[in-house]
């Protein structure tokens, strides 16, 4: 049991001896000897008006008794009288002079030997009506009806269970009480266990005679759910629940619902014949969503248990290296990675307890900073787990080389691909020697730069299976190459110029490098593989550069020199976010085509939004990313009369997730993605770019991601390599699906092969 959790009420009706209704100023006075029948322990029941709960007078009111093992039986006894029922656990209630007890108690009675006390309660009575089956309507011997009073009573701060009873033929269909207010009543078929009828609510005021009238649905189908709680609630804001039946093309919330403390109650009328799923919503509680099918003319029934969300029991047994600042603990969603918990940990925290997480595939993401731990679980049965973080030390060592020579260097290893900013720093000496302790076995990305040189690091993946010790030497060529950026019309040198390497080298990985030229225009380039380099400049103010291709040699340093050409006139213009605020730090690219990376012009805008844009660009593809808003594409600046354009930036709508499968629904690693967003085809780079995504194609699990989709109409389509030059023809394009608006798990689409 876990402690906090669960609220032990072994009577709900304020039980006491006897002595305690005596001192008060009671219609009659017992004598504590007398509590005795037939060498029982006595029962007596006295009814009570709120808050104070003082004795009323107890004649004509009756105790009604319903045993567990015959609910649609009723005991009576007299009110203010001693009784002892047989042995056993009853639902029991107070009714008589127009009054009624608004809600079901519960008593446990064993009949124990008299001691010399018997056993007496107050009981809250309200206002009460009495109903009857209406006349019209015909009820066989094998009918019981079902009456629920749908209205949850507070005594205090706690909410009452529900007043509701089951009564069958033998009764003589006679006029029933129940508190004042709206009451459902059912029929219910004893011989086949099935509900018949049912009817909507109806109206019960006190002192008069209402008929409640149930009935067969009149159109489709009928649905009648009651759910358990796992414990009594005292408070229902904080055990909020929501029911809903979901199909393809609806989502309908019940037309009754009655929330009790130990029951909640939902009816919904004249659904359509088809199968549908039963789900809860809510923050504290689980029911795994249950499928219906409805049937025309019948009331369906489903009965369940509301458990409480599942925990998870969280072990730190990190080394004090990894303890040096506070932690993060996150628990995403999987698949959609959506954060449901972020807590923040001491850097002396040992255990943390989850409470309440969703019943569901989960990760859990320790960031111990540089560092970050995941595990994975599946909460989906609703039952408790335990897991622990406890990283082992794995010795990363080897040699930097520079030609045949040990050289120095700076040395950083990126934790996270996606997250480069997590470094492991490590300064080699000029014996070239390092050796780094990893927490984790991974894929990690190493960048090494040598001292006084100005350029990009060398960059490599390097995989650490286990954790078994790992060596792994860096080997950096020995020539220096160098590339000027210069303006075009003065030969001068354009300082702080972006420059784009992409090193396709004769034997191993091709990289993607992005350097900037110091003062004097130059960018050092020590780290470029025997093979060929291609170079694209730009700087503001200037038309970017075309891509330029060279030859790279491990012995001759190579000099080039790229002219920039200045810019002709431009267009201001101003991005907004969905509020009308200023879109400062929104980037922008104008491309030729929407289908690659290659960018003509690309820019961010400053402080007030505002970027200059050359009107060179005016026919191209404008494409626009910012991280709070949905990316944007256009055809062209659009300007103003006055020669200014304006952007307002849509609100995002959620991730998209995509599995591809191939034709044995297997799935695809590799495929290409492509989506149509409204009237634009958009797929490879430029998709990556909009979506930040790190490639429009999936991984080997088959799965891709992308956010900040605008909220549109998508189409979506993925094939294989083998297909890429039909795919650029347009062969393919009459194949894409249309992606439904929302989707809790990755949309799932057969790739063309």
């Amino acid at each position: 049991m876990r402690p906090g959790r669960w609220l032990c009420l072994c009577f709900t009706a304020f039980l006491f001896p006897v002595a305690s209704i005596s001192s008060a100023q009671t219609p009659q006075t017992f004598d504590l000897s007398k509590g005795s029948v037939d060498g029982k322990v006595g029962l007596s029941f006295w009814p009570a008006e709120f808050p104070g709960l003082e004795p009323i007078e107890a004649s004509g009111c009756e105790v009604h008794l319903v045993p567990f093992d015959e609910l649609d039986q009723e005991l009576r006894y007299p009110c203010g009288k001693w009784f002892a029922p047989e042995p056993g656990r009853y639902k029991y209630w107070l009714e008589g002079n127009a009054q009624i007890s608004p809600s079901v108690h519960v008593l446990g009675y064993s009949g124990s030997p008299f001691r010399g006390r018997g056993m007496a309660a107050r009981i809250w009575v309200v206002p009460a009506g009495r109903v009857r089956l209406a006349a019209h309507l015909e009820a066989g011997p094998e009918m019981s009806l079902r009456l629920l009073h749908t209205e949850s009573h507070n005594r205090g701060e706690y909410p009452m269970q529900e007043l509701s009873r089951r009564v069958g033929s033998e009764e003589g269909w006679r006029e029933f009480l129940m508190p004042e207010g709206e009451v459902l009543s059912a029929l219910y078929d004893r011989n086949k266990q099935e509900y018949r009828a049912i009817s909507q609510p109806t109206l019960v005021l006190a002192g008069t005679v209402a008929d409640v009238a149930p009935r067969p649905p009149q159109s489709g189908s009928d649905l009648l759910v009651v759910l358990e709680r796992e414990q009594i609630v005292s408070n229902f804001a904080r055990y909020d629940v929501e029911l809903s039946l979901s199909a393809p093309d609806e989502r309908r919330s019940p037309d009754v619902v009655v929330r009790a403390a130990q029951r909640l109650y939902a009816v919904w009328y004249g659904l359509h014949e088809r199968l549908v799923t039963l789900e809860v919503t809510s923050p504290t509680v689980h029911l795994p969503p249950q499928e219906v099918v409805l049937r025309a003319g019948k009331v369906e029934f489903v009965s369940g248990q509301l458990k409480p969300l599942p925990m998870v029991d969280v072990r730190l047994d990190l080394p004090e290296v990894l303890r040096r600042r506070a932690m993060i603990l996150t628990v995403l969603t999987l698949p959609e990675h959506d954060s449901v918990r972020r807590v923040e940990l001491a850097p002396q925290a040992r255990t943390v307890q989850l409470e309440t997480l969703p019943a569901q595939a989960l990760e859990l993401l320790l960031d111990a900073d540089p560092w970050s731990f995941r595990q994975r679980l599946d909460l989906s049965d609703g039952l408790d787990r335990s897991i622990s973080f406890a990283p082992e030390p794995i010795v990363l060592s080897g040699t930097v080389t520079r030609g045949d020579s040990p050289h120095p260097a700076h040395l950083e290893l990126s934790t996270e691909l996606r997250r480069q900013q997590r470094r492991v720093v490590e300064e080699v000496g000029s014996d070239g020697l390092y050796e780094v302790i990893l927490w984790r076995p991974g894929t990690f990305l190493a960048r090494v730069w040598l001292p006084g040189i100005n350029g990009p690091p060398l960059l490599e993946v390097i995989n650490v299976p286990d954790t078994s010790s790992h060596r792994h030497d860096f080997e950096l060529p020995a020539a220096l190459h160098r590339v000027r950026i210069v303006d075009g019309e003065t030969g001068d040198a354009i300082p702080g110029a972006r420059l784009e390497i992409g090193n396709q080298p004769t034997n191993g990985q091709s990289t993607a490098l992005i350097a900037e030229s110091d003062r004097r225009g130059e960018v050092e380039l020590a780290t470029l593989r025997p093979g060929t380099v291609s170079l694209q400049a730009s700087a503001e103010g200037y038309k970017q550069s075309k891509e330029r291709f060279e030859t790279v040699s491990d012995e001759l340093p190579g000099e080039v020199t790229i002219s920039l050409t200045r810019l002709g006139p431009t267009t201001r213009l101003c991005l907004a976010l969905p509020d009308g605020r200023s879109a400062l730090g929104a980037e922008i690219r104008a491309q030729r085509s929407l289908h690659d990376g290659g960018a003509a012009w690309q820019g961010k805008a400053g402080d007030d939004g505002c970027v200059e844009v050359p009107q060179e660009t005016e026919e191209l593809f404008l494409l626009a990313r910012h991280p709070a808003t949905a990316f944007g594409l256009r055809l062209g600046l659009q300007p103003d009369p006055d020669g200014t354009a304006a952007w307002v930036l849509q609100s995002p709508a959620r991730s998209v997730s995509i599995q591809a499968l191939d034709s044995s629904a297997e799935p695809a690693a590799r495929a290409q993605i492509a989506f149509w967003v409204d009237r634009f085809s958009v797929r490879g780079p430029a998709l990556a770019w909009l979506t930040f995504s790190r490639a429009a194609v999936t991984d080997r699990n088959g799965f891709w991601q992308g956010r900040n989709f605008p909220p549109t109409s998508l189409r979506v389509l993925a094939w294989m390599p083998s297909q890429n030059e039909f795919a650029r023809a347009g062969g393919l394009d009459a194949l894409a699906a249309e992606l439904p608006a929302f989707s809790g798990s990755p949309y799932q689409i057969v790739v063309i092969e």
